[in-house]
């Protein structure tokens, strides 16, 4: 019994360090790297961060196969739970997709410094941010909420939960870059604002003159 409270607080733990620091990360971006320009301090916070992020997953993984196989030994029908197998795959991918940031966007982040992350950024990588900073979001949140859904469990089949999953990463994703299609488009309408054209200026100049 006592192993198993450790279990559990050893999950929580991960889940707090996980969560909690990929949502803090998220902040800083959106803070330091999408409504401003990119500075070096910031990415060095999150590249802090992202090792946080990492021990998160590595607690959670370890502790939610342990506390799967003690309630595989209590519950023989344990694993025809569709619920937990959805739980498992967006973890795998939110694995997969933490290694993809650490070796791969934070990279890219590099090369934009000084620069204001998506607004500025070519479409490629402007897809690639987008995508993998959301498919983080809604994986975290999802499972948690999942987990905390009892009623569930035993009930709704996998590839409903999965279906929500990409539902939401995709409305996600494509709200995002929606609100910087329109970003680009004002941007041009105000600067297209501030600029009179030429025949306007001579008409202008001529009436000076006169």
């Amino acid at each position: 019994m006592l192993f198993l409270t450790f279990l559990k607080i050893m999950h929580l733990s991960g889940l707090m360090a996980g969560f909690g620091g990929a949502l803090y990360t998220d902040y800083l971006m959106i803070s330091g790297g999408i409504l401003r320009p990119l500075k070096p301090q910031t990415l060095i916070e999150v590249k802090r961060l992202s090792r946080v992020v990492t021990w998160g997953l590595v607690l959670l993984w370890i502790s939610g196969a342990a506390l799967a196989y003690e309630a595989y030994l209590t519950n023989e029908v344990f694993l025809e739970n569709e619920k937990f197998w959805a739980k498992m795959v967006m973890v795998v991918i939110l694995t997969l997709n933490g290694f993809f940031v650490h070796y791969v966007v934070l990279r890219e982040a590099e090369r934009s410094i000084n620069k204001r992350l998506l607004i500025d950024s070519p479409l490629p990588v402007l897809v690639l941010l987008a995508a993998t900073g959301l498919i983080s979001f809604v994986s975290w949140t999802l499972p948690f909420i999942l987990g905390k859904a009892s009623e569930f469990s035993y009930v709704l089949p996998f590839g409903l939960f999965m279906s929500v999953w990409l539902i939401l990463v995709l409305s996600a994703v494509a709200g995002v870059l929606s609100l910087v299609a329109l970003h680009d488009l004002w941007t041009r309408y105000q600067a297209k604002g501030t600029r009179r054209p030429h025949h306007q200026n001579l008409c202008a100049d001529r009436a000076v003159v006169a």
